[in-house]
């Protein structure tokens, strides 16, 4: 979305655009990660953002374009970590490595 907001639409053609669980988690892991590392909510997230730009910059203008596509996205994401919780998978951290 921000890309084509600033006039790159034509070059963005040459990828496809991608939807699966992947591209869900990681826009999760986007928007509810602060930018000091801590865990946040999507609207706090958003609310960072917005406050550290003006209201017509192209990232402003995006986020509110792809709100409901974000919010899907967590959605969708913390429903499949719930059922993997749920699920008796492991959980394991980078000490286990």
């Amino acid at each position: 979305m921000e890309a084509r907001l600033r006039g790159l639409g034509d070059q963005l053609v040459q990828f496809e655009r991608q939807l699966s669980e992947v591209a869900d988690a990681l826009t999760y892991c986007d928007v509810t990660t602060a930018p000091d590392g801590s865990a946040v909510g999507v609207d706090e997230r958003l609310a960072d953002i917005e406050d550290r730009r003006d209201a017509d910059d192209p990232v402003v203008v995006a986020l509110r374009i792809a709100r409901p596509e974000i919010q899907r996205a967590v959605n969708v994401t913390e429903a499949r970590l719930a059922r993997a919780r749920l699920g008796g998978l492991a959980t394991f951290s980078t000490n286990d490595w």
